[in-house]
């Protein structure tokens, strides 16, 4: 899609291909609750000029150009949070990291905004080797599929609850889940990481997500980190994907925070509950 061309919505034709279709405005509409303004976030001038600045490739870019391409990564967000090639259908719309100073997660308070502390839980057995005791380097691939999970330090005590209970959630015949530790990271620092060649390699959007009941509204201070590089078609670009996000990681090592101590306890009780059962469902 060039600047130009106005997209609603759009669906994905394969999951395994980048290609794009715009979608009906009835499907636009009930998915992220009707008509979207994409400048509900910051609406400087100084702002605008640099939002242009980063997609402009020619004097002819607007402010509506950059309307239709942010609306079209909302979509992406909302629609396809699932997708395993969600990180590079939204480098492929938006080079980087062109939306992020819009608001694209549904009941959001906003972009995330520099200076923000993001946080990340980290859970036993998912993210944890009790043996190594080491964080494990597989859940933070995810970066370079849908997205890594992360939560906005601004957020409430309840609205983090509700996150960290989704995360303690099992099935009956799988072993208690239990928060080891809390990770945290200055989105600066995230923000800054690059590749070998200097280029940005991390976008930080404030995705918000479907629950575990879809009935419930999605918790408006999550958010989510994309990996940005590699492009397809790289050479050896699975390791390079690998070692960067390994880069990731070791920005969320600087800063581990005792689950005992976060929050007044809030942990503890969880973990509590967690070992009783209290979150297990379906089969």
């Amino acid at each position: 899609m060039t600047m130009g061309q106005r997209s609603s919505s759009l669906k994905i034709v394969n999951q395994d291909s980048l290609e794009i279709l715009p979608s009906s405005p009835t499907e636009r509409s009930s998915a992220t609750g009707g008509k979207w303004d994409c400048l509900q976030g910051p609406s400087s001038a100084a702002w605008m000029l640099q939002i242009l600045g980063i997609f402009s490739r020619t004097s002819s870019t607007s402010s509506s150009d950059v309307c239709a391409v942010c609306d079209t990564v909302r979509n992406l967000l909302v629609l396809h949070e699932d997708n395993g090639r969600l990180a590079d259908l939204l480098e492929a719309e938006a080079p980087n990291c062109g939306c992020e100073h819009h608001s694209v997660g549904p009941g959001s308070p906003g972009p995330i905004a520099p200076g923000e502390i993001l946080q990340r839980i980290i859970s036993s057995p998912r993210d944890y080797d009790a043996a190594t005791g080491k964080i494990l380097e597989r859940p933070f691939h995810k970066v370079f599929g849908n997205g890594l999970s992360i939560w906005r330090a601004l957020g409430s005590d309840d609205e983090i609850q509700a996150l960290m209970i989704e995360a303690l959630t099992r099935r009956p015949a799988d072993a208690p889940k239990s928060i080891r530790f809390v990770c945290e990271a200055l989105v600066d620092d995230i923000r800054a990481v690059t590749n070998d060649d200097g280029e940005r390699a991390f976008c930080v959007y404030d995705q918000t997500v479907t629950r575990l009941d879809p009935q419930l509204a999605p918790v408006p201070t999550h958010g989510s980190i994309f990996q940005r590089l590699p492009p397809p078609g790289t050479p050896d670009r699975k390791t390079l994907q690998k070692d960067l996000a390994g880069k990731l990681r070791e920005v969320f090592e600087r800063q581990v925070l005792d689950a005992n101590g976060y929050r007044n306890g809030l942990c503890v009780d969880l973990n509590a509950r967690a070992q009783a059962g209290d979150f297990v469902t379906g089969q």
